[in-house]
């Protein structure tokens, strides 16, 4: 059985419609169930993306969520067997603030006497933290979604950052912090300056894509035939040019680069799905408030998920022929 990977990065809501319409195009181009991959890394908005799947929904269930379209049959009949979605409105919480500025002055000592030591995403997280939205709905609305029950059979491993040590957390991963699936999609999407540290047991947890937008690297050396990363935040080469967002998505995409780099020098193969500059037009910037702007998902999924099918089937997307060996030959 081919054992395929695949790494969901962050990009908030409308990430999320990207992610739905990617998986719905490759399924749609090569036949691919994004459901049968072995496992699932999410970060931030990847995160949540990851728990529909592993609940069980489909990849055109995901893009008509974001789209506002209508469900599938099977779709339907999951969500009324699940009854009404939780009614958990964001609120505000008491944080501890001088805890957080206590972490981010530990973690700006260290990197200033070890340089390299601490990620700048990670230094900037524990700067903007805390905020005071608490993100208790996401674990409602991801316990929601896979019926009350614990972790899924298959591997779900969504990624977030200890604010106080600065390190990478791998949540499902053996070794990692016990929590519970909704807790960890909680704290993979607590946006620092936006939403309060999660805590977890005595840490609190920030957003994993103050690590990396992707952290795929974590995949690395499991002996899987392919990795299938799907990467709102970065762009094809040249697609992002004259944008006022481009430094930060060329900057997402050099740590990407550096992921691939690392899977394949332990013999991963890797297929990449970026924005190109139409899908960029459709999703607006990654700074500011269009990436939570729940207007732009319609739009989006519509164009990515064509977009996603043509660049598939012209063999626009190398290491897909892994999924399909029949669909590649043809393109």
């Amino acid at each position: 059985m081919t054992r395929i990977g695949l790494v969901l990065g962050g990009g908030g809501i409308v990430g999320m419609a990207y992610h739905g319409a990617v998986l719905d195009g490759l399924q749609a181009a090569t036949g691919w169930d994004p459901r049968d991959a072995e496992v699932v890394v999410g970060t931030s908005a990847g995160a949540a993306s990851g728990a529909e799947l592993r609940a069980g929904m489909a990849a055109e269930d995901m893009a008509a969520r974001r789209a506002g379209g209508r469900l599938s049959a099977e779709g339907e009949q999951r969500l009324r067997r699940l009854g009404p979605p939780p009614q958990t409105p964001p609120v505000t919480v008491a944080v501890d603030v001088e805890r957080a500025r206590a972490a981010f002055r530990r973690l700006l000592w260290r990197s200033t006497a070890v340089p390299g030591s601490v990620r700048p995403g990670v230094l900037l997280s524990a700067a903007m933290s805390p905020g005071t939205l608490s993100a208790a709905w996401l674990t409602r609305q991801s316990e929601w979604l896979n019926g009350g029950h614990g972790w899924p059979e298959r591997a779900f491993w969504p990624c977030a950052v200890d604010l106080d040590t600065g390190e990478r957390v791998v949540f499902g991963r053996a070794g990692a912090p016990d929590a519970t699936p909704g807790e960890a999609v909680a704290a993979s999407c607590a946006i620092p300056g936006v939403n309060a540290p999660v805590a977890i047991g005595d840490r609190l947890y920030v957003d994993g894509g103050g690590f990396s937008p992707t952290n795929a690297d974590v995949l690395a050396g499991l002996g899987l035939d392919l990795v299938v990363v799907v990467a709102p935040m970065s762009a094809v080469p040249r697609a992002a040019r004259g944008r006022r967002d481009a430094a930060l998505r060329n900057a997402c995409r050099t740590i990407l680069l550096a992921e691939i780099a690392w899977l394949r020098c332990h013999g991963t193969p890797v297929a990449v799905v970026e924005p190109d500059a139409g899908d960029l037009r459709a999703m607006g910037r990654v700074i500011g408030i269009d990436v939570l702007d729940e207007g732009r998902c319609d739009a989006v999924v519509r164009r990515v998920r064509s977009s996603t099918i043509r660049r598939a089937r012209r063999g626009a997307i190398p290491g897909l022929d892994v999924l399909s060996p029949p669909v590649a030959a043809a393109a």
